[in-house]
């Protein structure tokens, strides 16, 4: 399992480490949290500092991914890039629910075509998308 952490203590937050629990792909090691103390625990989670901590949380930790899990889509960008600014390596996971569903349409047709599954494809439209976002988010910041 891959260590993680998370950004953001919030119920927005409660519910992301609720999903990435449910994939099992992900532990996650802490929080990083710009309003919170370092050291109170949120959620059975102790924050482990703030952005500014994380170069050092993550060698501390041996952690370099995570995820940014603040409601608000602006402001969900905005801490995505001042953590690339921060800490050029970092990587950011996706999380999707193990039982979600995508609605028929379009896209299901064109891939049946291909013998692929519509949320197979789905979710690694999403992942390439995440991956493209990091890179071009990178290059802006150098």
């Amino acid at each position: 399992m891959q260590s993680i952490v998370v950004t953001g203590a919030s119920e927005h937050a409660k519910v992301v480490m609720d999903v990435t629990g449910k994939q099992g792909q992900f532990a996650i090691a802490g929080l990083v949290d710009t309003y919170k103390v370092h050291g109170h625990t949120c959620f059975g989670y102790s924050v482990l500092g703030d952005e500014l901590d994380l170069p050092a949380i993550m060698s501390n930790h041996r952690i370099g991914v995570g995820i940014v899990a603040i409601g608000d889509n602006w402001t969900r960008a905005k801490e995505v890039n001042k953590i690339l600014w921060i800490a050029p390596d970092f990587q950011f996971i996706t999380a999707a629910h193990p039982s979600a569903t995508l609605a028929r349409g379009r896209l299901r047709q064109r891939n049946r075509d291909h013998g692929r599954g519509h949320d197979e494809q789905r979710l690694q439209t999403c992942s390439k998308k995440t991956a493209d976002s990091n890179a071009k988010a990178r290059s802006t910041l150098a």
